[in-house]
């Protein structure tokens, strides 16, 4: 026999059968009466099971006979699910902060170093909420020159070079968003004008999966940047 959880393995035992004999097959009809004494726990922390108990004979004759463990199947199943879920609700979270993180950073030091004037409230508040794609490759696109100013090639060539992968990441959102072998897919004017932690497709590859660590890393280097440019 083979027992689905703890209840009905608190069943077996107190129908009296040893890990041995619940490993060996066992006709429903040939189960022992249980012990009275040993059904106190059974029935506390699995009531209603004794019933169930003479099915499991059932199963255990039915998988000997090669039938899959399909219980095993779906529990499986369903724990990769709910882990797919989980991980992707983090990650969207996470997201989220990066990117507004990201898009107020290159918008205030753009400000500071071409001496705009300050955000207003509203600007402000629109920054911080999810921008659409376009708006993203728009910030990506303001020239790093302009933005870190008299620094070495080097560190500017380095610059440029994550700057490039960025603004290919936001190629492969669009695609992503694109694909002609995904039913819901849109199209590029829709992907361009879509926020990516709304237009995710359930069951792909995340839209922000190559501009997430890009993104992130600029958000938490925004303030240093800014902090510097004050200062020159």
């Amino acid at each position: 026999m083979v027992a689905r959880d703890l209840g009905d393995v608190l069943w077996l035992l107190a129908y009296g059968l040893d890990p041995w004999e619940t490993a060996t097959p066992c006709s429903p009809d040939r189960l022992p009466r249980p012990d009275q004494k040993r059904t106190t726990l059974p029935e506390r922390f699995a009531p209603g099971r004794r019933r169930q108990l003479r099915s499991l004979g059932g199963s255990a004759e039915r998988r000997r006979d090669g039938a899959p463990f399909d219980s095993h199947v779906q529990a499986l199943s369903g724990f990769c699910h709910h882990a797919f879920v989980y991980g992707r609700g983090i990650e969207t979270l996470l997201w989220r902060y990066a990117r507004a993180g990201a898009a107020l950073g290159i918008t205030v030091l753009d400000r500071v170093v071409t001496g705009k004037r300050p955000l207003d409230q509203e600007s402000l508040k629109r920054l911080c909420e999810d921008p659409t794609l376009a708006e993203l490759e728009a910030l990506l696109r303001i020239p790093v020159d302009r933005l870190l100013g008299a620094r070495d090639a080097a560190a500017l060539a380095r610059a440029n070079e994550r700057r490039q992968r960025l603004l290919d990441g936001v190629e492969v959102a669009c695609g992503i968003l694109t694909d002609d072998m995904i039913e819901e897919r849109i199209d590029r004017p829709k992907a361009a004008g879509s926020q990516l932690s709304v237009a995710a497709i359930e069951g792909c590859d995340a839209p922000w999966a190559a501009l997430l660590d890009g993104v992130l890393t600029m958000a938490t280097e925004m303030p240093y940047e800014i902090a510097f440019a004050t200062r020159s």
